[in-house]
């Protein structure tokens, strides 16, 4: 009697054509690189200075002093965006002028090498305009490093302590059908620059480096370099506790140790629907899950409901791990237009779950 011939499919080399019986399914482990996928990462100072006004240039004409160029300018500064739906709604405005400073490593004295560098801004706006989490004529290139001698410090709303600003973006968002919920997204996407500079350069070695979905690599990254979401479009964060901070007799200050790479890969998980929430967002008409329009007097009676509107719009939820996340049928799922798809492939998924097996690749 001829013996049964075990059927085995690999993800990074061709699929063997043998006889059926048992399947396995063989996966090389992906690592990741804790520096860039940092949880030491703490949000930083909160800054934004903004200005509304009405126009009908191109948005992609970035005026360099807003309020020579339009004298009747709304102008507003603050450590953050709570008041913009009243003051758009007041305004009447259709434009809106958002400027972003980003702070000098003087700023950060205990963890200057969290600032993204300007190559790192660059690849953060791009990709963002990829995956529709920017307008397309958003300069990626915007931000320009200011040189020393006008590297100046300034205060930040109720901050006791000033910041020294060592590069300025300057931003015309066009405010025309757009629903709170994706202006905040623009917003965040951008000021995660100045706040969370981790996030970005978490999700651009994810994406750019490892080949992760996008939508699946921003709810990863959140999960892992967060350490709050006040500023952010979801809820998803790292859990208190889940790292460990040591008390520095020299400095006076508590510092993070990063989870290694092993904990990361392994043991951390993210909830699906909140990537599939964040892809139907971007990829549909900005009215398509929140009905309000900025400037309306709906929009400015309510809040943002950024998190909310994202959480909600998918059913299809499964916790899944880091290197889950590569999988077609995930990638499939977070990429779907709707539950009934999005269900089928986690159902697809969950069915080969138990036959593949992982290989140790070099770390």
């Amino acid at each position: 009697m001829a013996a049964r011939i075990k059927k085995v499919e690999t993800t990074h080399t061709k699929k063997l054509k043998v006889s059926t019986g048992t399947s396995e399914i063989i996966r090389e482990k992906v690592w990741v690189d804790n520096k860039k996928v940092n949880s030491a990462c703490r949000h930083l100072n909160n800054k934004v200075n903004y200005a509304l006004f009405k126009s009908d240039e191109d948005p992609a004409v970035v005026p360099e002093n807003v309020r020579k160029r339009y004298p009747k300018a709304e102008v507003h500064g603050s450590v953050c965006f709570s008041g913009l739906l009243g003051f758009i709604t007041g305004s009447k405005a259709n434009r809106l002028y958002d400027t972003l400073e980003v702070m000098d490593p003087k700023s950060v004295p205990n963890n200057p090498e969290v600032l993204l560098k300007p190559e790192e801004r660059s690849a953060w706006i791009s990709l963002a305009k990829k995956y529709k989490m920017l307008p397309p004529y958003i300069d990626e290139n915007a931000i320009i490093d200011l040189p020393p001698k006008k590297r100046v410090s300034s205060k930040a709303g109720c901050y006791e302590n000033s910041t020294i600003t060592a590069a300025i973006g300057n931003f015309v968002i066009d405010l025309v059908g757009l629903s709170p919920t994706v202006l905040y997204i623009y917003l965040s996407t951008l000021r995660n620059i100045r706040e969370d500079p981790g996030l970005p350069r978490a999700v651009l070695h994810l994406v750019n480096e490892l080949g992760m979905n996008f939508y699946a690599a921003y709810v990863f990254a959140s999960k892992v370099v967060l350490d709050c979401t006040g500023h952010h479009v979801i809820s998803v964060q790292r859990p208190y506790g889940m790292v460990k901070n040591v008390y520095d007799k020299k400095t006076n200050r508590y510092t993070t140790t990063p989870l290694d790479i092993n904990t990361i890969g392994e043991e951390i998980n993210i909830p699906l629907h909140v990537a599939i929430g964040l892809q139907r967002v971007v990829n549909n008409s900005p009215l398509t899950y929140d009905k309000r329009e900025v400037g309306d007097v709906k929009a400015r009676i309510g809040r943002f409901n950024c998190s909310d509107t994202i959480e909600g719009i998918s059913k299809a939820t499964r916790f899944t791990g880091f290197q889950e996340l590569f999988d077609e049928d995930i990638v499939a799922a977070v990429m779907s237009k709707t539950d009934k798809e999005a269900k089928e492939c986690i159902v697809r998924f969950d069915n080969k779950l138990g036959r593949i097996k992982y290989k140790e690749a070099a770390k």
